[in-house]
């Protein structure tokens, strides 16, 4: 389908609605935070248009409850500061957008990435700017939500969401506080430290893709790669191992050796010192090298997403719930979720050139389905 034309109606900083306590402190990034690239943790979510609530009520609903939830997550109201976030309550930044002559079963029929990208309340071309949260509502039918990824992670931005949701139906008083306090586990962040590459961001020819593993295929994968020493892998080991052997095998970057890096949530690994209501970027990262000193280093995600239901703001749940990073990453896959729960959809950013070779290989599309329909 054609890229998808939206276009903007209004847009408000949606303040919280009660006045941060003067003591609050400001936020401390940790180094994990700070070496984060800096780029927006991004979610969609899709729902079928209700025609007995106008795109009206639904923008009120959502800044009302935006706004009760900004009392507690406070930093998201503030501004990036260096390695450091500010809690100011200067808002979070709330677009009204609309689209024309488009069904919302249309654009899910062959959902892309130029597409999404129109959902995103800024321009992803342009510097990122300081706030922590950016928020689109579109037609009724889809909200985009951009939460700096120093701030937090897939985990935090679900959170949020949740939380979120719970207030504009009316169950504010079951939200859990936020932890915010990445430095009890990472030394504080240094202004002193430079992230290499972040100048780079969004000057990309990259191009990124969805490819759709169902359950059975997985199961048929995570047999095939069973081995002696992982004789039942993981859904994740298994869609790692096949989308790292293609990618490999379409670069045509023949002087660098592959590194492959993966990052995992660490809460669950500790309990009883990270809380699930922790924002933050508790990650633990795996690098795997081949010994050599030239490298070129391929990164799979694997975002983690709560129950689609936890998302209903009032008028249903979500048909369908995505994520990624803006401005998109190089050499980048995401692993979500897919609708049912028991299927994966993988995010994959290669070069484009890189990206003609891996959408073919024959290997690949014996499990993949090349970004098929989103059932509604």
């Amino acid at each position: 389908m054609e890229t998808v034309k939206v276009q903007t109606i209004g847009k408000e900083i949606i303040k919280p609605s009660k006045p941060s306590s003067n003591d609050l402190p400001t936020l401390q990034l940790s180094i994990m935070d700070q070496l984060i690239p800096q780029v927006y943790a991004v979610a969609f979510l899709f729902y079928t248009k209700d025609d007995l609530i106008s795109q009206e009520q639904t923008s009120q609903t959502l800044k009302t409850s935006l706004s009760e939830t900004l009392t507690k997550f406070h930093p998201f109201a503030g501004r990036v500061n260096g390695v450091t976030i500010d809690s100011t309550d200067k808002g979070a930044v709330f677009v009204d957008s609309s689209v024309d002559d488009c069904l919302l079963s249309d654009f899910l029929r062959s959902p892309d990435t130029k597409s999404l990208q129109q959902l995103l309340p800024f321009d992803a071309a342009e510097p990122i700017p300081t706030w922590p949260l950016l928020l689109m509502q579109c037609g009724g039918m889809a909200i985009g939500i951009c939460m700096s990824h120093k701030l937090g992670d897939a985990v935090s931005i679900s959170n949020f969401i949740q939380a979120w949701a719970a207030t504009a139906r009316g169950d504010g008083d079951t939200v859990v506080s936020p932890e915010f306090g990445s430095t009890k586990i990472y030394p504080p962040a240094s202004g002193a430290i430079q992230v290499p590459g972040e100048d780079q961001l969004g000057k990309r020819t990259s191009i990124t893709k969805r490819f759709v593993f169902v359950a059975s295929k997985i199961e048929e994968l995570r047999n095939k790669v069973a081995s002696d020493a992982v004789p039942r892998p993981t859904r994740v080991q298994s869609l790692t191992s096949l989308i790292w052997k293609c990618v490999v095998a379409s670069s045509t970057d023949t002087t660098r050796e592959k590194a492959l890096y993966q990052a995992n949530n660490l809460r669950p690994k500790i309990p009883a010192v990270l809380s699930e209501n922790l924002i933050g970027n508790p990650l633990f990262s795996t690098l795997t090298l081949n010994g050599k000193d030239n490298l070129e280093t391929v990164q799979i995600v694997k975002e983690l997403k709560k129950r689609s239901e936890e998302a209903c703001f009032g008028w249903g749940s979500p048909v369908w719930v995505t994520g990624n990073v803006s401005p998109i990453l190089d050499n980048v896959t995401v692993l979500v979720d897919s609708k049912d729960g028991q299927g994966v959809e993988a995010w994959v950013t290669l070069a484009e050139e890189e990206m003609l070779l891996f959408e073919q290989n024959t290997e690949l599309l014996a499990f993949a389905f090349p970004n098929p329909s989103v059932l509604i």
